[in-house]
């Protein structure tokens, strides 16, 4: 038992067969070995979020100020600009995809191959998805907000059907990064498994809509780390609830994936 060791003697090393880390364990696994790479996500998908980001800020800036028609026109090119958004959030799927299967790649080729070939698969789902996170932003900042005439089962509602987006939308963008799926298979896909698999999909979309709260809302000093981290890191933790079952039922490694879901299996595999 040497305290000084010598450190140059080769030692048993990793085994070749051993098995992969979950949970937590392998969270920080991949942040330690990935860190770089997530940030250059991070910078790549802002880029995508922007022409939504901007148009969602210009229409809200219209709607208060009473510019009728500039409202209108900025929330149709919202809602166009979701063609850029989903093939965005398909891009930063498969690159994390590629993380969690600890594929070599590069994330500026990979993250602009992934986008080129998924926007226009990605068009419909895309602007959906823009659509329904505009009405939700819309619903909290001038409806709930006002604390007037709100009753209890509209405010369950919303949190109900904010939930099923939140928890539906990975599985929607993975699909889209790695089948070949249409848009209705993709999206019906989605509210099936996100329900078959209940308790992941939850757990994935509280704990990353909380880490995108705690950066927005709780602690408006931790905007820099948004923008260094904020996406790709909550999209992991996600990404790593879900991945078991869908790597389960897709099959994504095989020459042919299934164009089906598989059939719901119990909650009983660890995130990652």
């Amino acid at each position: 038992m040497g305290l000084f060791r010598n450190l140059n003697k080769p030692g048993p090393g990793v085994p070749k067969n051993a098995p992969r880390k979950k949970g937590v364990p392998r969270f920080f696994e991949i942040l330690g070995r990935d860190f770089g790479n997530l940030v250059k996500l991070n910078l790549l998908t802002q880029l995508g979020f922007l022409p939504s980001q901007g148009m969602l800020a210009l229409s809200i800036w219209a709607y208060t100020g009473g510019w009728g028609v500039l409202f209108v026109v900025s929330a149709f090119l919202g809602a166009l600009s979701g063609i850029v958004l989903g093939a965005a959030c398909a891009a930063q799927q498969f690159c994390l995809a590629k993380m969690l299967r600890n594929e070599p790649g590069f994330i500026g080729q990979d993250f602009k191959r992934a986008f080129t070939q998924t926007l226009g698969r990605m068009a419909g789902p895309g602007m959906l998805y823009a659509i329904l996170l505009g009405v939700g932003i819309y619903t909290y900042l001038f409806v709930f907000s006002a604390q007037a005439g709100v009753s209890i089962f509209a405010v369950g509602l919303f949190v109900v059907l904010a939930l099923l987006v939140a928890m539906a939308a990975p599985w929607l963008f993975l699909q889209g990064a790695l089948l070949p799926l249409g848009a209705g298979a993709m999206l019906k896909h989605s509210v099936v498994l996100a329900v078959a698999y209940f308790l992941r999909s939850l757990a994935g979309a509280l704990l990353g809509g909380a880490l995108t709260l705690i950066q927005w809302r709780v602690f408006p000093l931790l905007t820099p780390v948004t923008l260094v981290v904020g996406y790709s890191i909550p999209a992991l933790i996600q990404l790593m609830w879900i991945w078991p079952p869908f790597e389960k039922t897709f099959q994504p490694g095989s020459a042919a994936a299934v164009a089906k879901p598989a059939a719901a299996r119990p909650d009983e595999d660890e995130p990652g």
